[in-house]
């Protein structure tokens, strides 16, 4: 439910979540619950441990090639909620680094057009992550 409020409050689609915008606007936000800088150092101190705790585990699984390794440790640390998909702004991060040039809304429609190739609306998925960087065509991202 706070979830819900929170998104409310920012104007995001609940269903697409936060972007950095409307995170930023929620942590400068004095009436609600600002964050203080030693707090946001805090945080994000625990999702990059978190991050290299994960790495550590999928590590220890092994996949057969660099190749795979990498992806696998992209994409574990773009999927910062850890629940194995990638939410809109996650992937949002990994799409700018290689050359997106949209806006946020742009990203939005992308994001949901992956969804829909992947066949589900829970996030993108480590396969179809997978596709698109192997993906060297004009539509992949």
């Amino acid at each position: 439910e706070e979830y819900n409020l929170m998104c409310t409050e920012v104007n995001c689609d609940q269903k697409i979540g936060l972007n950095q915008n409307n995170f930023e606007s929620l942590v400068a936000d004095t009436g609600g619950c600002p964050c203080t800088t030693e707090e946001l150092v805090s945080i994000y101190r625990s999702l990059s441990e978190r991050s290299a705790a994960k790495l550590l585990q999928l590590r220890a699984g092994a996949p057969t090639t660099k190749r795979e390794q990498l992806k696998r440790d992209a994409f574990t640390c773009l999927d910062k909620d850890g629940n194995g998909f990638l939410n809109c702004e996650e992937s949002m991060v990994w799409a700018l680094a290689t050359g997106f040039e949209g806006d946020d809304r742009m990203w939005q429609q992308q994001y949901i057009e992956l969804c829909k190739e992947a066949g589900t609306f829970q996030g993108v998925n480590f396969e179809k992550f997978g596709d698109m960087i192997d993906d060297d065509t004009e539509e992949g991202v």
